[in-house]
């Protein structure tokens, strides 16, 4: 089904049609790739969290409708299983569907449906974007972002921002390899305000705690902001690319303030040589990297020859010695050091 078709289904999900559902959720989806990477959590959670029980069904639903749901999630786990990600994906929308037939839109069923279906769809479509197949990346976000928009059936409204925030950051990734900077630049705006929003609305709701202990802790219900830094970073690299230096380091700055300083563990790390423990070590370097880019390309020699160290040493520690990147890295920091010394 081309892209019309996939829109029509999720345009008429979302706005609420109940009978285009029912005419839409019978004309099965292609098999446009196989694809078994996954970004998120697992789908599988979600699903097992809505299993139709009784006394849960509205009444007059037939046994049939329960029976197809199972049918589908049945058919969606053994699709996943076996990495055939886009059959496992048209499985999900359909259970969805059927969901809010048999328990509503405002069902805690229907939720836990839409929620995987978001998670599924980005996942495969950042599979899809490092395959270099664009269309189809586009594609499966863009239906993602759909599924996130205010008339979602996701009911938790900090659930909704925080999938809708993943979503809009894939598609300015996907934007920008396409080189539509401008289209890439909106969404990571729109997904950065809203990551900020969940921070300061888990701030507000927990007043006492820190901010790392409000993201542990989920602050009184709230899911945990998803890649703040991630999105300043995406940010500045769109940024670089329209020659706004200053801008990009800016956001640079900002995910380096987000992120711990993994400098000495990484140093430890490479002293016993093994790899460093701490989760984030490859956002780490790449943010330092990414400092020494602009502020290179602002005449900060050196700064630039600090932070490509830096991103050397986290580089080194996460993926070794050997790796591409910790060569690339050494490499550039050699010659931002040879820079500094010929100017000397």
């Amino acid at each position: 089904m081309g892209e019309a078709g996939w829109n029509g289904r999720i345009s008429a999900y979302v706005h609420g049609d109940s009978e285009a559902y029912k005419e839409q959720w019978s004309v099965p989806a292609p098999l446009d790739a196989s694809l078994s990477h996954s970004a998120f959590a697992d789908e599988d959670d979600d699903i097992a969290e809505s299993r139709p029980t009784r006394g849960r069904v509205a009444n007059g639903t037939s046994s049939a409708m329960q029976v197809e749901v199972l049918r589908l999630d049945a058919a969606y786990r053994l699709a996943a299983n076996q990495g055939r990600v886009m059959e496992a994906g048209d499985l999900l929308e359909r259970s969805l569907f059927v969901r809010v037939d048999v328990f509503g839109p405002s069902s805690p069923e229907a939720d836990s449906a839409c929620r995987a279906l978001v998670t599924h769809f980005n996942s495969a479509g950042m599979q899809a974007l490092h395959a270099s197949n664009f269309t189809l990346a586009f594609e499966l976000l863009r239906k993602a972002e759909v599924l996130t928009r205010k008339n979602s059936v996701i009911s938790r409204r900090e659930d909704r921002l925080r999938h809708r925030a993943i979503s809009l950051n894939n598609l300015g990734c996907v934007y920008r390899r396409r080189r539509k900077l401008h289209a890439a630049l909106r969404c990571l705006e729109q997904a950065l305000t809203l990551e900020l929003s969940i921070a300061e609305e888990a701030a507000a709701r927990s007043p006492r705690l820190g901010h790392d202990e409000a993201r542990e802790e989920g602050a009184g219900g709230v899911l945990p902001v998803d890649g703040p830094a991630d999105t300043h970073l995406n940010l500045a690299a769109v940024l670089s690319e329209l020659g706004q230096h200053s801008a990009a380091l800016s956001h640079v700055e900002c995910a380096l303030t987000l992120l711990p300083d993994l400098a000495p563990l990484c140093e430890a790390a490479l002293a016993a040589g093994t790899a460093v423990a701490a989760p984030g070590a490859d956002v780490y370097a790449a943010a330092c990297h990414n400092a020494a880019v602009e502020h290179r390309a602002l005449g900060h020699r050196e700064a630039a020859a600090f932070f490509f160290e830096r991103a050397h040493l986290a580089a080194a520690a996460t993926w070794g010695v050997h790796h591409a990147r910790a060569v690339a890295l050494r490499r550039a920091w050699e010659e931002a050091v040879h820079e500094l010394s010929a100017r000397a």
